[in-house]
């Protein structure tokens, strides 16, 4: 099945209709997955919607919406009001599918988009068969070049570097009851200074599970889970990456077929501590990096 998502654009009266819709039967929506908000599917005169429902408050953030806050001024309402301009962007600049966006409510803190083709994959690691394509993917984003970091819409964070420092110290002293150790690691670390201040439209947290598939897992349909898109370094995401993608030589081969592959050096291990520090449930990537000599 082609992964390519229809065009689904509506009049006014269409979305109206589609708004009053999901207002009278939003209850009867079918979950289909659960995190930081609840996803659910539902069919409308002949075709399929998703509706996203912000679970996360304010005052119970976890770990990671906490560190989108600190270091880009990104939350869940900004990311709301910024999805009809991300999306088009995605559209103009993606070689792969992007859903199409209706609407937003922000008393409800809902989204509806439309439901593309493709096989969901839960794992956080990619197949390898899609690496290259990931690569063209990741570099087709990257090759879109901004002075400063924040979001899509609203980025005059020069000092990013300072506020990802700020963001682990406060993200050690939160959520892991101030470890010495994490805070002697930390201090070691943020000595690391990237090489250029090159900023980049990407995904924070990106994983496989963020995707649609073919049926056979060999090709990338459509990007779908989009609420972590930002504006920074090209080397984060990277770094997240190099820990999800098996076949890395072949990515990076991908990704220099759009732009030249950047150094990753020792912000490889200072972005994937930071990243780390946002899952204290599961302290092992933590003891990974504790044990891996970074500087």
């Amino acid at each position: 099945m082609s992964g390519k998502c229809l065009s689904n654009v509506m009049n006014g009266k269409e979305l109206q209709r589609l708004r009053k819709f999901v207002e009278e039967h939003w209850g009867s929506f079918v979950l289909i997955s659960e995190s930081s908000h609840l996803v659910m599917t539902f069919s409308f005169e002949g075709k399929e919607y998703l509706l996203k429902q912000q679970r996360l408050q304010e005052s119970h953030l976890s770990p990671f919406w906490k560190l989108m806050k600190w270091v880009f001024g990104s939350d869940f309402s900004v990311q709301r009001s910024q999805m009809p301009a991300l999306t088009a962007f995605l559209k103009e600049h993606c070689p792969m599918s992007v859903p199409d966006f209706f609407f937003a409510d922000e008393k409800k803190q809902i989204q509806v988009f439309e439901k593309c083709p493709g096989r969901g994959y839960e794992p956080d690691e990619f197949p390898k068969e899609v690496a290259f394509q990931l690569g063209e993917y990741v570099a087709s984003l990257h090759q879109h070049e901004f002075a400063a970091g924040g979001t899509l819409q609203h980025h005059p964070y020069q000092d990013l570097k300072q506020r990802m420092d700020l963001a682990g110290e406060r993200l050690i002293k939160e959520e892991w009851q101030d470890a010495k150790e994490l805070r002697s690691f930390w201090e070691r670390a943020r000595r690391f200074e990237p090489s250029r201040k090159i900023f980049v439209p990407m995904m924070a947290d990106i994983s496989a599970n963020q995707f649609l598939f073919s049926q056979s897992l060999d090709h990338l349909e459509a990007v779908v889970d989009l609420d972590a898109y930002v504006i920074g370094p090209p080397e984060w995401e990277l770094s997240v990456l190099k820990g999800c993608v098996p076949d890395w030589e072949a990515f990076r081969r991908g990704y220099e077929q759009k732009r030249p592959f950047p150094e990753l050096g020792k912000g490889e291990r200072y972005y994937a501590f930071l990243m780390a520090l946002c899952n204290p449930w599961n302290p092992s990537e933590i003891r990974r990096c504790l044990s891996e000599e970074i500087l």
